[in-house]
């Protein structure tokens, strides 16, 4: 770090760290403490290279000067620690150009200490666009506002870059769980009927000794869905292994605004699509075994002879 006497670093005072863009995009990560909140006086998040290189803890103090050409200063209780600096000071030529160097302090303390009124800028999140315009409106029309020369601004861009991916995404498995069902559904009761053929001998056998045909359909169609069962098991495997390369995939669209999100699939969701597989292979056993299950005993064991 480069350390020189006269020039200042200069540390950014906000509402609730956890809000900043650092490290809602993964630059920053909290390591040690917690973060700054709305009602916090005097405290401040510092870089992990700056608490190494001076030895500082969570709880211990650090002395501001409160102006370049101030003589006073302000005591601040060290709350938290944030690594993601690291290796980022190769080209600073000043200290306020080394990220390990910046910070976070609270507004409150700040606005007492400048005597300051209202804040300069405001920045509020929330979890759609449309409530994002919604919420803009609501504060225009705020008595305190209204009429004053705010500018107002809605920045929808990062949601944009992973939304877009994401509605091609559906539309793509929309079209192809159309057909995943139509061909599948196609192949399923074919291969059930060449497998209950196969039984055709085993079937005149159990008619002839006087099983129900209710009860041969249901041992068929216990056996398929316990395979079936077996085959969820081994999808939902599958589905989380896709699931976390389509997540990588979007934030490689994305862009560096956005180093992480989560990609899952809903369980009411998961359970519809298993509910509408089984009901498929019910379906298939119906169909497969209804081309043997019509015929007579005597027919079946015949046509076998």
């Amino acid at each position: 770090m480069i350390n020189a006497s006269g020039l200042a670093t200069p540390y950014q005072s906000l509402l609730d760290s956890s809000l900043d863009t650092k490290f809602l995009n993964g630059t920053y990560k909290l390591e040690e403490g917690r973060h700054i909140k709305p009602d916090d006086k005097y405290v401040a998040l510092i870089s992990k290279e700056l608490a190494d290189k001076n030895n500082l803890a969570v709880d211990d103090k650090i002395t501001f000067q409160n102006g370049i050409d101030e003589d006073g200063t302000s005591t601040f209780t060290i709350v938290g620690i944030f690594s993601g600096t690291e290796g980022l000071t190769h080209s600073a030529i000043t200290p306020d150009g080394i990220p390990a160097n910046l910070g976070y302090i609270d507004v409150n303390s700040l606005k007492e200490i400048y005597e300051l009124q209202g804040y300069d800028y405001l920045d509020v999140y929330t979890h759609t666009p449309e409530e994002a315009k919604e919420l803009m409106e609501t504060i225009k029309n705020l008595p305190e506002v209204k009429g004053k020369t705010f500018v107002f601004n809605v920045n929808t861009e990062d949601f944009d870059l992973v939304s877009t991916p994401l509605s091609s995404f559906g539309n793509m498995i929309d079209t192809a769980v159309l057909l995943i069902t139509v061909i599948g559904s196609l192949v399923i009761i074919l291969l059930l009927v060449l497998w209950t053929r196969g039984r055709k001998k085993e079937i005149g056998i159990l008619l002839a000794v006087g099983r129900s045909k209710v009860e041969i359909i249901g041992q068929l169609l216990s056996e398929n869905i316990l395979i079936g069962l077996l085959s969820i098991g081994a999808i939902t495997c599958l589905t989380n292994i896709l699931t976390d390369k389509i997540g990588r995939y979007i934030i490689g669209k994305a862009g560096e605004n956005v180093t992480n999100i989560t990609v899952s699939i809903a369980a009411p969701d998961m359970v519809r699509v298993y509910g509408i597989g089984l009901l498929l292979v019910c379906f298939a056993v119906f169909v497969a075994s209804y081309t043997v299950i019509r015929l007579k005993p005597k027919d079946i064991l015949t046509k076998m002879d």
